[in-house]
């Protein structure tokens, strides 16, 4: 009899419901965003952050680190995301004047500061110091042949945009001198 009621229990479907413990959340449909995004470098690491109050590096998370291209912007970003949570560690744009530096002691760790919105509030990023560490110093070669790489488009693309924008003043120096050489009249 017992044997029976266990098959009985085995067979039988849950009718127990759940309520979501957190109201109010709503599915976000990012493919839009992420079509617009290009991954041009990809490669596995660990990162650790700088913290001021402990002089010490701390570990920031374990993943693979992406050097990605931004169609809108045209601009060149670092993300990484951590393996096993999927957080976002680290999201920063690769800035043409940002140096790349060996860490003392280490062939595959390379040092850099950068402005990270992995956190960021209302668009604003903070200032960290970031290490990046790799298996071993011919994968972090080449992600910092590839970094520089993309710096190097960063700059180039940031100085055609800052001359787009002198154009656009100059012009619009143009128009208003126009303007007033018409109302002198």
């Amino acid at each position: 009899m017992s044997e029976l009621k266990m098959s009985e229990v085995r067979n039988a479907d849950s009718t127990a419901e759940f309520a979501p413990v957190v109201q109010g959340l709503k599915e976000v449909d990012n493919a839009a965003a992420l079509a617009k995004i290009k991954t041009v470098y990809e490669q596995r690491c660990l990162l650790y952050f700088f913290a001021k109050e402990k002089s010490a590096w701390i570990t920031r998370g374990k993943g693979n680190i992406r050097l990605q291209k931004h169609e809108d912007s045209s601009l060149y970003q670092m993300v990484l995301y951590e393996e096993k949570t999927f957080k976002l560690r680290l999201c920063a744009i690769i800035h043409p004047t940002a140096k790349l530096s060996a860490n003392e002691g280490s062939d595959r760790t390379w040092t850099f500061a950068c402005t990270d919105f992995s956190e960021a509030e209302e668009g604003k990023g903070v200032i960290q110091s970031c290490a990046i560490k790799f298996r071993n110093s011919e994968i972090a070669d080449k992600f910092k042949a590839e970094y520089e790489k993309y710096q190097e488009m960063n700059k180039k693309s940031s100085s055609k945009k800052t001359e787009k924008k002198e154009e656009a003043k100059k012009e619009e120096v143009k128009q208003e001198a126009k303007k007033e050489d018409k109302t002198a009249k």
